[in-house]
């Protein structure tokens, strides 16, 4: 037999595959871990160099995902400019303090627009171990309440609460039981009001109530206002300067004292009170300030769409079915996704070269420095 007759009898030795070993088992179950890590360090070097060439050849949308930090940061830097619609406020318009409102519920309900109450409240001992005033206490707080009453416009009722008077007087503990309930003690205020609210927008305590004509320096006067202190009023007079739902203590302390002062000195005395506030200044930001505010939502926005435009990419391949016809030669999912993580942080580090102080100022740790 001829040397090439016994050559075309010789059975074809198997070279190795590509991508991963495609031998018989008789062999490949005794291949080094050195050897596998070579292949699947092969297959990665390859997988690498096809990505290098996909950018190259899809150079447009490279260079688009290159350039997108820059594109981002015009976007931030042309709404810095765009106005704020805030203006400085020289001078403020001067309010004068009106009169108590009637009471208006934010659930609609009915509401009662003002509770006074006259009881000697000692709060060393217990704070609402109340005792009622003397005759001449009594009576100069209801001259109060009655000509507030009358300087408001709201209507007034001493008997019972459950009617549909403005404003309430309680002067005796058998009236103040028969709002409350119950036998009165520390919390029994502070409960009622905290299981009815919406019922009353403002109160007024009077611990002492004193008229003395002869000598007027020796009047005395002495009483608290609950008022209304949620978040949602205070929000609205705070930060919009809203006049439309004030919560009472000011106007009722005016009234009151100029009621007082009336009953003292034996004829009308009328207190003009106005509040202003100071002019109101607002800072214009500059420009770099104003990027660091909006850095939140735009400084990731280069990232997203790199890594929107990776996932592109992917999902191109496994409609041209590259992907399948890789893995049918051997390529293994852990380096395929491998390389493209590794792409991805090449063209983030690319990314965050930009030398703007915008971009640097995410971390020294990560960022080059200029």
């Amino acid at each position: 037999m001829t040397q090439a007759a016994r050559g075309a009898h010789r059975l074809p030795v198997p070279e190795p595959a590509l991508y991963s070993c495609q031998c018989g088992p008789w062999w490949c179950g005794s291949v080094s871990n050195y050897t596998m890590a070579a292949g699947r360090w092969k297959q990665a070097r390859l997988m690498l160099w096809k990505n290098w060439l996909f950018s190259v050849r899809s150079w447009k949308t490279t260079l688009l995902q290159l350039l997108a930090p820059l594109l981002f940061l015009l976007l931030v830097t042309g709404l810095s400019y765009l106005p704020q619609g805030l203006e400085n406020v020289l001078n403020p318009p001067v309010t004068p303090l009106g009169t108590l409102p009637r009471c208006k519920a934010w659930n609609g309900k009915p509401c009662i627009s003002l509770i006074a109450f006259g009881f000697d409240l000692d709060a060393s001992v217990d704070f609402f171990n109340v005792t009622e005033l003397d005759k001449s206490n009594k009576d100069c707080v209801t001259n109060i309440m009655t000509n507030f009453s009358r300087a408001t416009g709201l209507s007034m009722n001493t008997n019972s609460m459950n009617t549909t008077a403005d404003i309430h007087l309680v002067l005796s503990k058998s009236e103040l039981k028969e709002i409350f309930r119950v036998h009165i003690t520390t919390q029994t205020v502070s409960n009622y009001f905290t299981q009815h609210p919406n019922q009353t927008q403002a109160a007024v305590m009077f611990f002492e109530c004193s008229v003395d004509h002869q000598n007027k320096s020796a009047s005395k006067l002495n009483y608290t206002i609950l008022y209304n202190s949620t978040r949602a009023l205070a929000f609205e007079q705070i930060v919009l300067g809203s006049p439309n739902k004030p919560d009472g203590r000011k106007e009722i302390a005016v009234l009151i004292d100029s009621l007082f002062l009336s009953l003292v000195m034996g004829s009308t005395v009328t207190l003009n009170v106005s509040a202003a506030s100071f002019p109101l200044y607002y800072q214009r930001e500059s420009v770099a300030t104003k990027q660091a505010e909006t850095a939140t939502t735009f400084l990731f926005c280069a990232i997203t769409f790199q890594f929107v435009m990776m996932l592109y990419n992917v999902v191109s391949e496994k409609d041209l079915k590259l992907r399948q016809g890789l893995k049918l030669i051997g390529l293994k999912d852990s380096v395929y996704w491998m390389t493209w993580a590794v792409t991805g942080l090449v063209i983030a580090f690319f990314l965050y070269l930009n030398p703007h102080d915008y971009w640097l100022c995410v971390s020294a740790a990560v960022l080059p420095q200029h």
